[in-house]
């Protein structure tokens, strides 16, 4: 007999379009940048790169506790922020959604699939911030010659 390797993954259909997808953004690694165009801040595309086998962590909040909050899914990771992106968006670009309960988190999934730098790119821009990460800092508002006169 043949050994094919593993079953493919599937998305799971019960994590609908509109579901919200979170991810840590720990806050020494510059996943969180300054947009000085739109003055905000934003999760960078490195935010979404598969780290390891085409797989990024992320919490499946339809499977997580009624009152979960981002404070609670970074309360064991001092100093990280959250990053919120839907189901939907990932599926648009490429991505699969599967569930993988670890202990202490049931909510525990992956987003599977190639993440090219545009995919990347296009994660981000999809993404929504909940929680800065503690070492966030805007930068200090500079005067234009029109303030100064």
């Amino acid at each position: 007999m043949i050994d094919s390797g593993p079953p493919p993954e599937e998305d799971d259909a019960g994590v609908a379009d509109d579901a919200d997808l979170w991810r840590r953004l720990p806050p020494f690694l510059n996943w969180v940048i300054w947009d000085a165009r739109e003055r905000t801040f934003r999760a960078s595309s490195a935010a979404f790169q598969n780290l390891k086998n085409r797989r990024l962590s992320v919490c499946l909040t339809c499977y997580a506790p009624v009152a979960f909050t981002p404070q609670a899914f970074v309360e064991r990771h001092p100093g990280y922020g959250v990053a919120a992106i839907r189901a939907g968006d990932a599926r648009a670009e490429g991505q699969i959604i599967v569930p993988e309960a670890v202990p202490d988190e049931v909510a525990h999934g992956h987003m599977v699939g190639d993440k090219p730098k545009g995919v990347q790119r296009a994660l981000a821009r999809a993404a929504r911030l909940l929680l800065l990460p503690e070492d966030a800092i805007a930068p200090l508002p500079t005067l234009t010659d029109q303030e100064v006169r």
